[in-house]
């Protein structure tokens, strides 16, 4: 997934995706217009604003933290750690590799809906200390908004990390990374059509930008299933197959003083789909 690249934080590229900007600008504008100034009218439009983009800022701010808990156990693990990008469904650590073993597979998942549960507890603890303040209402908000998505990323559902800890049991179980991950991914398509169809329920029921939401969720959850799944097939396929069978092992030797003349009469007409090697140069052509 590309992205804009905002900075580096202990040797990994922090990049923001174009649709960050849009789910930025309409989270600031629903907080600032909508929860700040209902709920505290005495705070003016421009503090409202002010807190509005701060909320938000904190909001993306946390996200992050919950791919870095991620990118931080992975490293631990022994894989590399290319970039983590925001985007307009939360973040995305690019790992390079796949874990070794299950049990690396469990702890670089489950982290990160620890750190958003932490965070949580921390916001939550934060607005009981600023009780009546105002900031408790932004603080409040923060603390249900890291619970959500701790407990949206523990759906069994691969990629999230929910299915990336089913996936490190079926691994354990079956010993194969492929298995685990063909189970993962159709169960992450399974929970991915039932967001889709939830959707389509709420839809109709009249709440249409509700319904269309969990309907964009869904399909993007099921996308990158697939996406998951054929890159380990792909990997597999790249692990189990001898370069032999790519190579040209067809040919007939040619003289290098052969003319080009005769080359086309004994060798290409007669003779076609293989390679012509030079024995002098170590050149060839190919018919």
């Amino acid at each position: 997934m590309g992205g804009i690249r905002i900075g580096r934080l202990a040797g990994i590229d922090i990049l923001i995706h174009p649709s960050w900007f849009l789910v930025f600008a309409l989270l600031s504008w629903s907080l600032s217009e909508g929860l700040f100034s209902e709920e505290l009218p005495g705070w003016g439009r421009e503090v409202a604003w002010a807190a509005g983009l701060t909320t938000s800022l904190l909001l993306f701010g946390s996200l992050l933290l919950h791919e870095f808990s991620h990118c931080v156990v992975a490293r631990s693990r022994g894989l590399d750690v290319q970039s983590v990008t925001l985007f307009i469904f939360g973040g995305v650590s690019s790992l390079k590799g796949e874990p070794r073993e299950p049990a690396d597979e469990f702890r670089i998942a489950i982290v990160g809906p620890i750190t958003s549960f932490a965070l949580a507890i921390v916001f939550a603890i934060a607005g009981l200390g600023s009780w009546g303040t105002g900031v408790d209402a932004a603080a409040f908000y923060l603390a249900g908004i890291n619970a959500l998505p701790g407990v949206f990323n523990l759906l069994p559902g691969f990629p999230l990390d929910g299915g990336r800890v089913l996936r490190a049991a079926v691994w354990t179980r079956t010993g194969s990374l492929f298995a685990a991950t063909r189970t993962a991914a159709r169960v992450g398509g399974g929970i991915a059509f039932l967001l889709m169809g939830i959707g389509v329920l709420i839809a109709l029921t009249g709440a249409f930008l509700s319904g269309t939401w969990l309907i964009v969720i869904g399909w993007f959850l099921r996308s990158q299933a697939d996406a998951s799944y054929a890159q380990v097939v792909t990997r597999r396929v790249f692990e189990r197959t001898p370069i032999t069978m790519l190579m040209e092992v067809d040919y007939h030797p040619v003289h290098p003083q052969t003319t080009l003349l005769t080359l086309l009469n004994q060798y290409i007409l007669s003779i076609t789909g293989v390679t012509f090697p030079s024995r002098s140069t170590g050149s060839s052509a190919v018919w």
